[in-house]
């Protein structure tokens, strides 16, 4: 397995590039082993860049900024860091360093940007990226499960993404994502937004979870009191087509295949017209979705790349992130302690997430 510097090597031989400039928050993370270059969590490019050429890398960044990223992120010392005065434009200092072709991952200050590469190059994980990623997924849905276990019927929605967003940051996971509906909004939205709107029978908890750079999506129902056959049948159906897009997710598969077979399924299974109102997801990593796949998206899967497929009928949602392992699919969204349910594909088992069935409070 090539360390990144290497792959990030690679590509500028391929791109026929003298330099290559890394920006985004993203990308510096898989570039230093998951450090962070931002100060603000709502932009996409950091106030620290990286730029690498064939003999050196520099971490490019103002005097201000400097203390903190040689004290607590840059620990690479094949990394120079080099500052400028904050008043002045950061773009023009690093542009300053240029010398030749320079590639970069968003086409700032005139470079070519080759982000889609990157992307790609930066797929498949390493060993060290895979533990994180379990320790990750492990962590966040723990802390969600706890949450659906937990909370109670007349909390408003935006209390529940309080509890949710105050045990991430405990944990130091940033809730990229973080949405929450209760009741009537769980069917009339797709990415709803917490509100006051207060839980009476049914929650939804939908996030997505960065830690060093990585990321996990997730999604969990509650339901107080029994629920219907229908219900419980939709419920089941919706687990097996997303175990079958698990199964269909090997090595070696285009993406809009596995996409066309879920499609499939939802025919046989009577919802045709279900996957057309919300998307079913795609690869992940150091995005929420590096891409979320289409009928023309082009790839295929590759060893140790990450997926969150989310498949849904009107009203429910089937959501976990996975690794394509060698041996096999790797869940790394699945605790022990949440229902599941057990759908056999081609003879093997997937344990699926269920809806967390609570009896409500007889006194309140």
């Amino acid at each position: 397995m090539m360390s990144p510097k290497e792959k990030i090597h690679s590509l500028m031989q391929e791109e026929n590039l003298d330099g290559l400039l890394l920006v985004r928050r993203d990308c510096f993370s898989w570039f230093t082993g998951g450090r962070y270059n931002h100060v603000l969590q709502t932009t996409e490019v950091g106030i620290a860049y990286l730029y690498v050429t064939k003999h050196s890398i520099k971490c490019i960044t103002t005097m201000n900024e400097k203390p903190r990223l040689e004290a607590e992120e840059i620990f690479n010392k094949e990394i120079e860091i080099v500052a400028c005065p904050w008043f002045e434009d950061l773009d023009t200092f690093t542009a300053s360093f240029f010398e030749g072709r320079v590639g970069s991952d968003d086409g700032r200050a005139g470079t070519v940007n080759v982000f889609k590469q990157i992307q790609q190059v930066r797929a498949s994980l390493s060993e060290d990226e895979m533990n994180s990623y379990y320790s990750l997924g492990q962590d966040t849905a723990t802390l969600v499960e706890h949450v659906c276990l937990t909370c109670e019927p007349g909390m408003s929605e935006n209390k529940i993404a309080s509890l949710v967003a105050s045990k991430c940051i405990s944990k130091g996971i940033n809730p990229v994502c973080l949405l929450v509906a209760a009741d009537e909004r769980i069917e009339q939205y797709k990415h709803p937004i917490p509100t006051e709107n207060k839980l009476k029978q049914v929650l939804m908890i939908v996030i997505g979870a960065e830690r060093h750079g990585l990321n996990v999506s997730l999604t969990r129902f509650v339901h107080f009191g029994e629920i219907s056959q229908a219900k419980r049948d939709r419920i089941n159906t919706l687990a097996s087509i997303h175990a079958e897009m698990i199964a269909e997710t090997r090595v070696g598969v285009p993406y809009k295949e596995i996409l066309a077979k879920a499609i499939s399924f939802y025919e046989r299974e009577g919802y045709g017209y279900d996957w057309r109102l919300h998307h079913q997801g795609g690869t992940t990593g150091y995005a929420c979705r590096e891409e979320i796949v289409t009928l023309k998206t082009e790839g295929n899967v590759i060893k140790n790349q990450a997926f969150a497929w989310n498949p849904s009928f009107v009203g429910i949602k089937s959501e976990e992130t996975i690794l394509v392992k060698e041996n096999g699919i790797q869940l790394l969204t699945r605790t022990d302690n949440w229902p599941i349910i057990e759908c056999n594909v081609n003879g093997k088992v997937y344990k699926m997430a269920d809806i967390l069935i609570r009896q409500k409070n007889a006194t309140k």
